[in-house]
């Protein structure tokens, strides 16, 4: 159980620059062809992303109950899960902006929120993870 903060950051890692290129690539495919794109079988993938999400989020906390005697680590690992939070307020609040038929102004407002953090959270999330592993890692005992 050591390792697993270890092995989460590197997940975290794997995630961030995986699911940058999986969304910008839906995206650009989504415009490119007019929103065909999202009723083809590749239009899944935003599914696959949120899967790691989930992953990711449910191994954030399992971190966090693992360190509870090293504050620094506690602290770093809360901050991938705040980082956690904000992206999913970022992929869910455009869907009840939908549902809930609100102000044309206000849904705008959201879609840039959503635009905008979403490659922020991950870019931070990312620096947070490499962080983690450069500061915790192990150091080799000389005999």
């Amino acid at each position: 159980m050591k390792n697993f903060t270890k092995i989460t950051a590197i997940y975290t890692i794997v995630y961030a620059i995986t699911s940058f290129i999986l969304l910008v690539t839906i995206g650009v495919f989504t415009v490119a062809s007019r929103g065909i794109f999202l009723f083809s079988i590749l239009g899944l993938l935003p599914f696959f992303v949120g899967f790691m999400h989930i992953v990711g989020f449910v191994c954030e906390i399992i971190c966090l109950r693992i360190n509870k005697n090293s504050p620094a680590k506690r602290k770093m690992v809360l901050l991938s899960l705040i980082f956690y939070v904000i992206e999913i307020l970022a992929l869910v609040l455009p869907f009840i902006s939908m549902i809930a038929k609100m102000n044309v102004y206000l849904v705008q407002n959201i879609l840039l929120f959503a635009l905008g953090s979403i490659p922020v959270t991950k870019l931070c999330l990312l620096i947070l993870s490499i962080i983690i592993l450069v500061r915790f890692r192990k150091k080799k005992r000389n005999h």
